[in-house]
């Protein structure tokens, strides 16, 4: 039976934080998108774009918590040859 981890709150928060930071950083860099994005044509079922940054958000949380988890795991320790 496995036994259930505790949960380490810097690597989680760390784990969090990067993919947060990069995406924000990536939002700054273009951050007139947006604007481009309304004046282009766009197919009658296009998302609003309010949906895009929340859903880059959702991501990005995702990515860290999958990170969080492999960092946590042991799989390096566990590796077979």
């Amino acid at each position: 039976m496995k036994m259930k981890r505790k949960i380490q709150y810097g690597p989680l928060a760390a784990a969090l934080a990067i993919p947060l930071a990069v995406g924000g950083f990536s939002a700054f860099l273009t951050r007139e998108g947006m604007e481009y994005f309304k004046t282009v044509a766009q197919p009658p079922l296009s998302p609003p774009g309010w949906l895009f940054p929340v859903a880059w958000t959702i991501l990005y949380l995702l990515m860290g918590a999958a990170s969080y988890l492999v960092w946590v795991s042991g799989a390096s320790e566990e590796r077979r040859d």
